[in-house]
C-alpha cells in the first residue's frame, strides 16, 4: 500500500531510484520520507498506530508530528554510539574547516566546496587519493561540527550540518547491487550510519537548526543502510566484521523496523562466522597488522558491547573467549613505550591506553599490568616472551617494566590482507627505546611510494642480485611448532626461515635462516643465507628516525639528543661494505619511516653489501652503551658474540646447520 503512494507522489521516483547513484531531492521531500519510513516499519509496532492511521488518511502534517514525537522520546542506548569526541583544538579547527568546505582526512586538507554551497562529494583532495574520497563519504566533519557547535553554542554549525546531510542524502540513495563507489561502499555505509548519523542524530534531535527533514532523513537513513549492508556487505576480513556490526547496531537502536530482527540474527551471525574465519588460534587478526588487529578487534568489541547491551546473552557468551584472546594477543606484542609494532599496513597504534579501558571492561588485571608499565594489576602468570605459533611471530621481552629490552620477530605467514613482504623482519628496543623499526604503510596508491612500503627494501631483510625471496602463504593452516623460544646459556632465542629461489624460477633453491637471541641489554642476530651458486646479499637495518648513527672503528653509534644509547656491529665470513642512507627519493628509494598514514619522515639505514658467495653468515649486534666493548664475530660455520660486563667477559656461541 505504501509503495502505491511512494510511486503515486510527484518527483519522488527522482530521490528514491536505485538505478543510478547520484539523484535530487523531491520537491514534497517529507511527505516522500514518510512513506519511504511507513513502508519499512512494523505497523504491529505499540505506539504507531496513529502514525499509520494518519498515513492512509494521507494527513501527512499530523503523522510527521506523531512519529517524530514517538521517536524523540526513545533513548538511544550509549552502548549504540561510539565514544563522543573530546573538545579538542584540532577537532574545532577541523570542525570550522568544514563549516568552510574545506575538509582534512588523514593529514591531508583540501577545499570541496562547489559554487553553491555544497560539497563536490567526487573530490579526491589535493593528492587525488580515493582514500580522501572515501573519508568524505563517511561524515565524520558532522561529527566535528557538533563539537564546535556543542562548544560554543552557533545555530549556524547545526545549520550547515542539517544541510551537508540532506544534500547527500537525496543525491545518494543506495543503488540495488553492490557497489564499490565512495557513496555505497559498504565500509563507508557502515562508518557513516554509527560513527556519524546516529550520534548526531541522538544529539541534535528537535534542535531548531536541525530540520525535521533532517531527522526524518536519518530514520529513513536507518533502513537504506541496514538493507545496503546485509545485502550487499564485504566477502570477507575487517571491513566485513565493521559492517556487520553497524548493521547490528541499527537492528538494535531501530526495532521498530519490519526487518529488524532478521537484520540483527543476520549479523550476528556473520559476525560471529567471522572470528573464526579471521582470527587465529592465538589470538591474532589474519591480516597479521597491528593497526587492523585494533581496527577489526574494535568492530568485534563494539558488536560484543551492543550484544550485551541489548540482552542477546547467548551471543555474547559466544564471542566472550575469542574477544579475550584478540586482546590478549594485543597486549602481549605492546612494545615498552606502548605503542604496538607496525608490522605489516600499519599505523603507530597507541595499545597500552587502548588497552586500559579494556582491561577494566573484561576485569583483566594482567593487561593492566601491562598497559601501565607495571604501575598497576597484576603481572601476568606467564612470562613476558611469548610466541604465537599460527601467527609465526615471537616476542622476546625483559620485562613489562618502561625501560624492558623487547624484540618483535615475524616468521610467519603473508597475511590474508594488508601485507607487506617482511618475513624474517626484526624490530627491536633496549632500555625501552625503539631503536630497530619497521617501516610503517605511509599509502595506498599504485605508485613507488606503496611499492617500497610494502616491499622487502623497507625491512630488516636481506635482498639478493639474483635470488628473491618467497613470499609465504597469505593464511597459515597449521601452527608453526618448531617456532620456539628456547634458554640458552641466559639468551632467550628463536629461529626462523624463509625459502629462495633464482628470478624467475618456480622452484626453492636456496634459504635465509635468521636466529634471533635477546640477552640482558643486547639483541644478537645471526643470518645465515645458503644458495647453490654465488650472489651478492644486501641488508638494510632501519634505524628509528629520532635516532642518529655516527661511525666508529669498530661499528656504529646509535645516538639520540648527541648521547650515545647503543652500539651497533656486525661481523661476516665474506667481505661486507657499509654506507648510511637517509631520505633518499632519487631512484631508489631508502631511508622513510611512516608513523601514519600519508605521513612520512626521513630516518637512517645501514646499508650492507657482500661479495658474491654461495654460504654466507652474518652476525649482528645491538646493545646498550654499558656494553660498547660487545664484538660478533663469524668462525667457519660458527657465530660468536663476545659481552663485556662489569668487567666480565660473555662468550656466546651459535653453531650453524650449513649444508656443505
Amino acid at each position: 500500500m505504501w509503495r502505491a503512494l511512494l510511486l503515486a507522489l510527484p518527483g519522488f521516483f527522482v530521490g528514491c531510484s536505485s538505478d543510478k547513484e547520484v539523484a535530487e531531492r523531491p520537491s514534497n521531500a517529507e511527505e516522500a520520507l514518510l512513506l519511504e519510513i511507513a513502508e519499512r516499519l512494523d505497523p504491529e509496532t505499540p505506539g504507531l498506530q496513529e502514525f499509520f492511521q494518519q498515513i492512509t488518511q494521507e494527513d501527512f502534517e499530523t503523522a510527521q508530528n506523531t512519529l517524530l514525537t514517538y521517536f524523540r522520546a526513545k533513548e538511544i542506548p550509549i552502548w549504540a554510539l561510539p565514544d563522543p569526541l573530546p573538545v579538542e583544538q584540532q577537532t574545532l579547527i577541523n570542525a570550522l574547516a568544514a563549516w568552510r568546505g574545506r575538509f582534512s582526512f588523514q593529514g591531508v586538507e583540501g577545499d570541496a566546496l562547489l559554487e553553491d554551497g555544497t560539497i563536490d562529494w567526487e573530490n579526491r583532495g589535493p593528492r587525488g587519493d580515493p582514500e580522501w574520497t572515501w573519508f568524505l563519504h563517511r561524515h565524520f566533519f558532522l561529527r566535528e561540527m557538533m563539537v564546535l557547535y556543542q562548544a560554543q553554542g552557533h545555530d549556524e554549525f547545526v545549520a550547515q550540518l542539517n544541510d551537508y546531510l540532506l544534500d547527500w542524502f537525496w543525491k545518494f540513495p543506495p543503488p540495488d547491487k553492490q557497489s564499490f563507489s565512495a557513496s555505497w561502499r559498504a565500509l563507508e555505509a557502515a562508518r557513516r550510519y554509527v560513527d556519524s548519523w546516529l550520534p548526531v542524530y541522538a544529539e541534535l534531535r528537535n534542535h531548531p537548526a536541525f530540520s525535521e527533514e533532517a531527522e526524518l532523513a536519518v530514520i529513513a537513513g536507518a533502513a537504506r543502510h541496514a538493507n545496503y549492508l546485509k545485502n550487499f556487505h564485504h566477502f570477507g576480513g575487517n571491513h566485513l566484521v565493521t559492517e556487520m556490526m553497524s548493521l547490528a547496531a541499527i537492528a538494535a537502536v531501530w526495532p521498530e523496523f519490519n526487518h529488524a530482527e532478521e537484520w540483527m540474527g543476520y549479523a550476528v551471525d556473520r559476525a560471529l562466522e567471522e572470528m573464526d574465519l579471521q582470527i587465529y588460534p592465538d589470538g591474532a587478526h589474519k591480516e597479521l597488522a597491528n593497526h587492523y588487529q585494533w581496527i577489526a578487534g574494535s568492530s568485534f568489541q563494539r558488536l560484543y558491547s551492543i550484544l550485551v547491551g541489548s540482552d542477546a546473552s547467548d551471543s555474547a557468551e559466544k564471542m566472550k573467549p575469542q574477544m579475550e584472546m584478540l586482546w590478549d594477543y594485543y597486549a602481549r606484542v605492546t612494545r615498552p613505550d606502548g605503542t604496538g609494532p607496525l608490522n605489516n599496513d600499519s599505523d603507530l597504534e597507541p595499545n597500552a591506553a587502548q588497552l586500559k579501558l579494556l582491561a577494566r571492561y573484561y576485569d583483566r588485571p594482567d593487561w593492566l599490568y601491562i598497559a601501565t608499565q607495571e604501575e598497576e594489576g597484576e603481572a601476568p602468570e606467564d612470562p613476558p616472551s611469548k610466541v604465537f605459533p599460527w601467527a609465526g611471530q615471537a616476542i622476546l621481552r625483559s620485562d613489562w617494566g618502561p625501560e624492558a629490552d623487547w624484540v618483535f620477530f615475524d616468521a610467519g605467514p603473508f597475511g590474508a590482507d594488508h601485507q607487506q613482504n617482511d618475513r624474517l623482519h626484526v624490530s627491536a628496543s633496549l632500555m625501552g627505546k625503539n631503536l630497530l623499526v619497521d617501516s610503517g604503510r605511509y599509502v595506498y596508491r599504485d605508485d613507488k611510494w606503496s611499492a617500497f612500503f610494502r616491499g622487502p627494501l623497507s625491512h630488516n631483510v636481506p635482498t639478493f642480485g639474483k635470488f628473491e625471496r618467497v613470499i609465504p602463504d597469505r593464511i597459515a593452516s597449521v601452527p608453526q611448532e618448531d617456532l620456539k623460544i628456547e634458554e640458552i646459556d641466559g639468551l632467550l632465542r628463536v629461529t626462523g626461515e624463509i625459502p629462495l629461489r633464482q628470478v624467475g624460477s618456480s622452484g626453492w633453491e636456496g634459504r635465509h635462516q635468521r636466529t634471533v637471541s635477546l640477552g640482558d641489554g643486547f639483541v644478537w642476530i645471526v643470518d645465515l643465507v645458503e644458495l647453490p651458486v654465488s650472489d651478492q646479499v644486501t641488508f638494510r637495518w632501519r634505524f628509528h628516525p629520532d635516532l642518529a648513527l655516527v661511525r666508529h672503528p669498530k661499528g656504529w653509534a646509535v645516538k639520540e639528543s648527541e648521547e650515545t644509547v647503543a652500539i651497533w656491529r656486525m661481523a661476516a665470513n665474506v667481505p661486507t661494505g657499509v654506507e648510511e642512507l637517509r631520505g633518499v627519493e632519487e631512484g631508489q628509494l631508502q631511508g622513510w619511516y611512516s608513523p601514519e598514514y600519508n605521513e612520512r619522515v626521513p630516518n637512517s639505514v645501514l646499508l650492507y653489501e657482500s661479495s658474491p658467495s654461495n654460504i654466507a653468515i652474518f652476525s649482528w649486534v645491538l646493545a646498550s652503551k654499558q656494553l660498547e666493548a660487545a664484538q660478533p664475530g663469524v668462525s667457519g660455520s660458527e657465530a660468536t658474540l663476545s659481552v663485556y660486563k662489569e668487567n666480565e667477559a660473555h662468550q656466546f656461541r651459535l653453531d650453524l646447520p650449513v649444508h656443505k
